[in-house]
Protein backbone atom coordinates (compact mmCIF):
# COMPACT_ATOMS: atom_id res chain seq x y z
CA UNK A 1 0.00 0.00 0.00
CA UNK A 2 1.47 3.31 -1.00
CA UNK A 3 1.39 6.12 1.34
CA UNK A 4 -1.53 8.71 0.81
CA UNK A 5 -0.84 12.54 1.33
CA UNK A 6 -3.80 14.32 1.80
CA UNK A 7 -4.56 18.29 1.28
CA UNK A 8 -4.60 19.83 5.11
CA UNK A 9 -5.45 23.38 3.22
CA UNK A 10 -7.94 25.12 5.53
CA UNK A 11 -11.01 26.74 3.40
CA UNK A 12 -11.06 30.65 3.86
CA UNK A 13 -12.87 31.83 6.59
CA UNK A 14 -15.12 35.19 6.00
CA UNK A 15 -16.75 36.94 8.37
CA UNK A 16 -19.40 39.76 8.17
CA UNK A 17 -19.91 42.43 11.03
CA UNK A 18 -23.60 44.27 11.07
CA UNK A 19 -24.23 47.06 13.72
CA UNK A 20 -27.25 46.58 15.18
CA UNK A 21 -29.33 50.29 15.88
CA UNK A 22 -32.78 50.00 16.60
CA UNK A 23 -35.11 47.22 18.43
CA UNK A 24 -38.69 46.78 19.37
CA UNK A 25 -40.12 48.40 22.09
CA UNK A 26 -42.68 45.48 22.08
CA UNK A 27 -40.41 42.60 21.52
CA UNK A 28 -36.61 43.92 22.79
CA UNK A 29 -34.89 40.79 21.33
CA UNK A 30 -35.60 41.94 17.49
CA UNK A 31 -32.73 43.95 16.04
CA UNK A 32 -32.80 45.92 13.30
CA UNK A 33 -29.41 46.66 11.91
CA UNK A 34 -28.47 49.90 9.49
CA UNK A 35 -28.57 47.87 6.18
CA UNK A 36 -32.52 46.86 7.47
CA UNK A 37 -31.89 43.45 8.27
CA UNK A 38 -33.76 41.78 11.27
CA UNK A 39 -32.17 39.74 13.80
CA UNK A 40 -33.54 37.60 16.37
CA UNK A 41 -30.93 37.67 19.83
CA UNK A 42 -32.71 34.83 21.39
CA UNK A 43 -32.85 32.20 18.30
CA UNK A 44 -29.52 33.66 17.04
CA UNK A 45 -31.13 34.14 13.36
CA UNK A 46 -31.63 36.86 10.91
CA UNK A 47 -35.39 37.05 10.00
CA UNK A 48 -36.45 36.78 6.22
CA UNK A 49 -38.81 39.73 4.93
CA UNK A 50 -41.82 38.62 3.32
CA UNK A 51 -44.40 39.85 1.19
CA UNK A 52 -48.23 39.07 2.42
CA UNK A 53 -50.84 40.07 -0.43
CA UNK A 54 -49.24 43.51 -1.16
CA UNK A 55 -47.51 44.29 2.27
CA UNK A 56 -44.26 43.71 3.31
CA UNK A 57 -43.20 42.87 7.18
CA UNK A 58 -41.41 40.56 9.01
CA UNK A 59 -42.81 37.91 11.48
CA UNK A 60 -42.56 38.96 14.70
CA UNK A 61 -43.37 36.30 17.58
CA UNK A 62 -45.50 34.06 15.32
CA UNK A 63 -47.29 36.89 13.64
CA UNK A 64 -47.08 39.07 10.82
CA UNK A 65 -46.25 42.93 11.39
CA UNK A 66 -46.23 45.17 8.32
CA UNK A 67 -43.09 47.89 8.26
CA UNK A 68 -45.34 50.60 9.02
CA UNK A 69 -45.98 49.23 12.52
CA UNK A 70 -42.66 48.21 12.84
CA UNK A 71 -41.51 51.65 11.93
CA UNK A 72 -44.21 53.05 14.64
CA UNK A 73 -42.54 50.42 17.25
CA UNK A 74 -38.49 50.79 16.49
CA UNK A 75 -36.50 52.38 19.10
CA UNK A 76 -33.19 53.63 19.11
CA UNK A 77 -30.44 51.11 21.26
CA UNK A 78 -28.70 53.06 23.93
CA UNK A 79 -24.84 53.16 24.08
CA UNK A 80 -23.40 50.60 26.98
CA UNK A 81 -20.41 52.17 28.63
CA UNK A 82 -17.73 50.05 29.23
CA UNK A 83 -15.19 50.67 31.69
CA UNK A 84 -12.72 48.82 30.28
Amino acid sequence: MANRTFNTHQMPIITIKYIAKWHLKSAPHYWFTSCQKCYNTKSGKFINQILKGSTIGYIINGKFVSINNIKKDLELIEKQNCPF
